[in-house]
């Protein structure tokens, strides 16, 4: 692996560029196949950051976080290897020309870098949480609600939640419309319609709830890549899983199942 990305490099550098180093943090790197009853399904899923270093500290040139998915009738393991390359190749040789930014790392920082990331997010730096609606996961970790609410009762489960619009307007709230809620500073997510409240164990947010069971055995890691897609296929029952919040897309991860 070391050879083949020194050869990378050295075919893409040409004589104008200067000297630096680069180095390439890779947090996750998962080759998952499944098979249908008359197709090969194939993902892959990789998450990493570039880096440039500068003296003895680190600055981010850029992040991925991406899913390539392949059907075939055959077994899609080259489409698959060959499609990981490529995300690989063009992420490098795209930024090797790209300005670092944001802010400066230690060695320790890098090496610790889910922690370094969640401490600069709000949502798992707060100690407390912001009250309102918050239809996607990036207004939820950057705590900016979209709307405020009006809640007919307690339980935010029970009676209606509205929003407050303009000239006074309200408008009645649809779950699957909605990725968290926070409620008099309790912080919940939508799974399935429901809202469940979040639980902050160390330095990562649980919750037990219900979620898609996928038909085929062995899925579950597939439909937790690509975000609970491969479960929603016609027929899938709900089962109650514990599960954890992915911090930097706000996936569902389910960890096991609880039994009724």
């Amino acid at each position: 692996m070391k050879t083949q990305y020194k050869a990378l490099f050295d075919a893409v550098i040409d004589s104008t560029a200067t000297n630096g180093k680069l180095l390439l943090l890779i947090e996750r790197l998962l080759f998952v196949e499944r098979e249908n009853t008359l197709t090969y399904d194939g993902y892959f899923n990789m998450r990493a950051n570039l880096y440039a270093k500068i003296a003895n500290h680190y600055q981010m040139i850029r992040t991925i976080d991406t899913i390539v998915s392949r059907t075939a009738m055959l077994d899609p393991t080259k489409a698959l290897l060959k499609a990981g390359n490529g995300v690989m190749t063009d992420f490098i040789t795209k930024n090797l020309t790209a300005t670092p930014y944001g802010p400066i790392y230690l060695s320790y920082d890098i090496l610790n870098i889910a922690t370094t990331e969640k401490y600069e997010t709000a949502l798992y730096s707060a100690s407390r949480y912001t009250d309102g609606l918050y239809l996607t996961y990036k207004t939820f970790k950057n705590q900016t609600p979209d709307r405020q609410v009006i809640m007919d009762s307690a339980d935010v489960n029970a009676g209606n939640i509205r929003t407050i619009e303009g000239g006074g307007v309200t408008l009645k709230v649809k779950a699957s419309n909605v990725y968290a809620l926070v409620y008099k500073g309790h912080p919940y997510v939508v799974s399935e319609g429901h809202y469940y409240p979040l639980t902050k164990k160390g330095n990562d947010f649980f919750f037990t709830g219900k979620a898609r069971y996928s038909l085929i055995p062995g899925d579950e890691m597939v439909t937790d890549m690509v975000g609970g897609s491969a479960a929603n296929i016609f027929g899938a029952p709900t089962a109650t899983f514990e599960m954890k919040i992915d911090y930097k897309n706000g996936v569902f991860i389910r960890l096991k199942v609880i039994p009724m």
